[in-house]
């Protein structure tokens, strides 16, 4: 091409320039996917070198850091994880994978507050996210924040009405909140969909009970009990004992 003269050579370095970085987001992607695939397999050695030489070639990349995060999670490496996912953030902060990750991540740190905050920037980004709704009202019950969850179940109940696990949720809250009569109504409407919520079978029990139908109460304890065993340690962990 230079010989000939048929272009400049500053348009032969930018359009070498395009080829060269092209080639190398393939390789990267490459390496993503292929990253991707072992993790499926449970290779996460595998996965983590393969991630390891996307990010070489790509490091702001969002997804990749996200992929590498999942695989420091199942190496139980939290720290790690919540480094790539906190970077991945900064570089692109629309990515609504990163901020449901960290999300959850948190959650299962115990840190309900922060959790919460991440799911809020998901349902900020798709205000229509039902899960993201579902997943900020139940961390913000179990955080003590029981009247802002009910407002996240409200309007996961919006987008989906017969949202089985919302309405067991939203269950809680209520159970919460002292209202009985709407965590049965809510409690009712769950199991109609489900019949083996073992959280909504004890949550009614428990507002059966406090409303004075002991035998009512003491039938769907027993019954959610048989569907998980230590149900009633759960919901004393949460606050909510009969």
């Amino acid at each position: 091409m230079n010989e000939r003269k048929s272009a400049t050579p500053e348009v032969a370095i930018k359009s070498c320039d395009g080829v060269i970085d092209e080639t190398l987001k393939n390789l990267a992607n490459a390496y993503y996917f292929r990253a991707a695939a072992k993790l499926s397999k449970t290779d996460l050695d595998g996965a983590l070198q393969d991630y390891n030489q996307a990010l070489k070639l790509d490091p702001a990349d969002a997804d990749y850091l996200n992929g590498r995060a999942a695989v420091y999670e199942a190496k139980n490496n939290t720290a790690r994880a919540m480094a790539d996912y906190d970077v991945a953030i900064k570089n692109s902060p629309q990515s609504v994978y990163a901020y449901n990750n960290r999300g959850a991540a948190f959650q299962r740190k115990g840190e309900f507050a922060r959790a919460a905050a991440d799911y809020g920037e998901v349902t900020r980004l798709q205000p229509n996210n039902l899960d993201a709704w579902s997943a900020r009202c139940w961390v913000r019950a179990i955080g003590n924040q029981p009247q802002e969850a009910l407002g996240d179940c409200n309007n996961a109940l919006k987008i989906k009405a017969d949202a089985a696990d919302v309405l067991d949720t939203r269950g809680f809250v209520y159970l919460k909140l002292g209202q009985t009569d709407s965590a049965i109504k809510d409690y009712d409407a769950a199991l109609k969909l489900d019949a083996r919520l073992a959280g909504s079978l004890y949550g009614r029990g428990i507002a059966k009970t406090r409303k004075g139908d002991r035998a009512g109460g003491a039938t769907d304890m027993a019954a959610a009990k048989e569907i998980k065993k230590d149900i009633t340690e759960e919901f004393a962990r949460y606050g909510l004992r009969t």
